[in-house]
């Protein structure tokens, strides 16, 4: 897609806090997710969730809200 290449060399320059479910085939199965999004920022928190498919907030709410307050109060913006 032409707008991907036109900023492939941008890095995200906000915080981000990326999150998976590791059982969910499609993402944390079949991809390093976690180096692929190191790539693309420069302050990227990677949280790969145990015993979780594609619906990380239905399926484990306890690990997406602890993690979500985590980030937050480090979040100096």
């Amino acid at each position: 897609v032409a707008q991907d290449e036109e900023d492939v060399d941008t890095l995200i320059g906000c915080p981000v806090l990326s999150m998976w479910g590791e059982d969910f085939d499609a993402v944390g199965r079949a991809y390093d997710v976690a180096a692929i999004w190191q790539l693309m920022g420069t302050d990227v928190r990677t949280v790969s969730i145990p015993q979780c498919g594609h619906l990380c907030q239905e399926e484990r709410p306890d690990v997406v809200n602890q993690e979500l307050l985590a980030f937050l109060a480090s979040w100096r913006g």
